[in-house]
């Protein structure tokens, strides 16, 4: 019997391949996106302890001009982190597309595997059929050999 050749391998392989580069940009997206989310927490880390700055105690000196530093850095710190929440959302906008990206890929690489274990499950029945063919005519001949004598 011929061995068992799967005529879309070619095919196969070529969707594992898109499969893998879909899987290593979704990782890539998802890692921008993480890194963005950490900007973002080291900003709202900053306002935290700008927050803290704030908290003065009755009696204490206060200079004018340390809280008007402080307003002008606690506004620009606002403005920052709506900023960086724009991007990160942004980044995890296309971190969620990679990712259906990349499950559509891996669909259609299983959809490939389903028929090629398909084809080797007729491949081995055809195979048992010949098998059991062979062994027929051998009892055949045996049992006419045997008439004969």
């Amino acid at each position: 019997m011929k061995r068992f050749v799967f005529k879309l391998e070619t095919v196969l392989k070529y969707r594992e391949t898109l499969e893998k580069l879909a899987k290593n940009s979704y990782s890539e997206a998802l890692h921008l996106f993480h890194i963005e989310k950490d900007k973002l927490l080291a900003l709202e880390t900053k306002r935290d302890t700008l927050k803290a700055a704030y908290n003065v105690k009755a009696g204490a000196v206060v200079l004018p001009e340390v809280l008007s530093f402080l307003s002008i850095y606690n506004a620009q710190l606002l403005y920052l982190i709506r900023r960086q929440q724009r991007v990160a959302q942004e980044k995890e906008l296309a971190a969620q597309e990679k990712f259906e990206d990349w499950n559509l890929k891996r669909k259609d690489v299983k959809i490939i595997k389903r028929l090629e274990e398909k084809k080797w499950r007729e491949y081995l029945k055809q195979a048992d059929k010949e098998e059991q063919k062979f062994q027929d005519e051998i009892f055949i001949a045996k049992t006419v050999r045997e008439m004969v004598r």
